[in-house]
């Protein structure tokens, strides 16, 4: 079962990704996959769906992509629109982002900690508008959209939901969760507040969060020789987070 997960984990597509997650899940709950089988490598294919922007070369994910791209700018006279063109404005913004590996959510009215949420909710707000407008065309097209992003968020919170659920984690598969947890920014604190079950584990503790604090806890000790007072309080925020999650709070 191990190796049929990672062949899907090493996909040419997303789907076929995301589908690697799934079936991950869906093993360890049914017991056709324990920690025995799990290894740096599994564990980073399937924490990297949180930073999937950053890496991701799947052709259905720059086709699709660049579909919308393609089509979006033809909705241009929406955007001064009372009800959805905000709606539309951050949908735009988002999806040239993470064409280009960004995240943008400066389009958004109201943005929330789970990025590809935005963008599914706001392709919703537009498939409701335009079905109430009769267009078909259009509501199709916000109906992929949503269905995309629907994807992505449904693959993060899949791999949310194994780290919460895996009990004996070795060093190796901490290895793996700690190279993407650095990596990635918007969705660091879910992912360490997603091994809260076992952050009394030493393994945890020593090479996720220690590690992690000792590289923050010297930019720290900079800052404040520098005098960048700013900086300082900022970075103590993030630290405070981190030291939060340590504790499984």
């Amino acid at each position: 079962m191990r190796e049929q997960i990672l062949q899907l984990l090493k996909s040419d597509s997303y789907l076929g990704y995301i589908n690697g997650i799934d079936l991950f899940l869906d093993s360890y709950r049914n017991n056709s996959i324990t920690s025995a089988d799990l290894d740096h490598e599994i564990i980073e294919r399937t924490c990297a769906v949180f930073l999937i922007e950053n890496w991701a070369t799947f052709e259905d994910w720059d086709s699709t992509l660049e579909r919308f791209m393609d089509v979006l700018p033809g909705y241009g006279d929406y955007l001064s629109h009372e009800d959805i063109g905000h709606h539309l404005r951050g949908l735009a913004i988002f999806i040239d982002g993470i064409y280009q590996g960004e995240i943008d959510l400066s389009g958004f009215l109201y943005a929330s900690g789970n990025v590809y949420i935005n963008a599914q909710t706001a392709a919703q707000s537009l498939k409701e508008f335009f079905q109430q407008q009769n267009d078909e065309a259009s509501t199709k097209l916000f109906e992929e959209i949503e269905t995309f992003f629907g994807t992505i968020s449904s693959g993060q919170f899949g791999a949310a939901a194994i780290l919460t659920e895996l009990r004996d984690w070795s060093v190796e598969m901490a290895q793996g969760f700690y190279v993407v947890m650095a990596r990635t920014e918007y969705n660091r604190i879910w992912m360490l507040r997603s091994i809260y079950k076992v952050v009394d584990s030493p393994i945890i503790q020593e090479h996720i969060f220690d590690k992690f604090l000792n590289i923050l806890r010297p930019m720290r000790v900079k800052y404040e020789e520098n005098g960048e007072s700013e900086k300082i309080e900022q970075l103590d925020e993030f630290i405070e987070s981190i030291v939060s999650a340590s504790k499984g709070d």
